[in-house]
């Protein structure tokens, strides 16, 4: 069971994140690899899990985008810039009780950070990464085998 488990769980993750960069680079979006980053974060053991973390994905990002927008054109120096925008990130997170999103958010502010494109375009390449990437792994997680996860959960107790 734990070699079949490991095994779909591996395939979806291969697969979700190559249809992701392969959809971004069809969409010729910038860091197309990040979309695929997006959705390997994303695919979580339940469907319910995966709605809220694309729920939280989506209103983090916008907080996200904030952060990046008001603190990252104050110094020149990327590394300052992304070190304060990232301890923002982290916070808001940690307030919210959001961890699980950190990790998106950062990418996001890594990409906007070495580019300084706060400009509507780059934001909205942002944000098409991560609609792609939380969509593959929404689809792929419709194919998760609920039934027996649950009979292995039963099983041990």
């Amino acid at each position: 069971m734990k070699i079949k488990k490991a095994l779909l769980l591996s395939l979806r993750i291969g697969l979700g994140s190559a249809a992701a960069v392969f959809l971004a680079e069809f969409l010729q979006l910038e860091s197309p690899t990040a979309a695929g980053t997006i959705t390997l974060l994303t695919l979580l053991t339940t469907r319910r899990q995966t709605i809220q973390l694309i729920i939280h994905r989506f209103l983090t990002f916008f907080g996200t985008i904030g952060l990046c927008v008001v603190i990252l054109p104050l110094t020149s120096s990327q590394l300052v810039s992304f070190a304060v925008v990232l301890f923002f990130i982290v916070a808001m997170c940690e307030l919210c009780q959001v961890q699980n999103t950190l990790s998106v958010n950062a990418l996001i502010a890594t990409h906007l950070s070495i580019t300084h494109g706060f400009n509507a375009r780059m934001i909205i390449n942002e944000f098409w990464l991560l609609c792609i990437g939380v969509f593959i792994a929404y689809v792929l997680n419709m194919f998760q085998d609920y039934k027996g996860m649950e009979k292995d959960l039963n099983d041990k107790v």
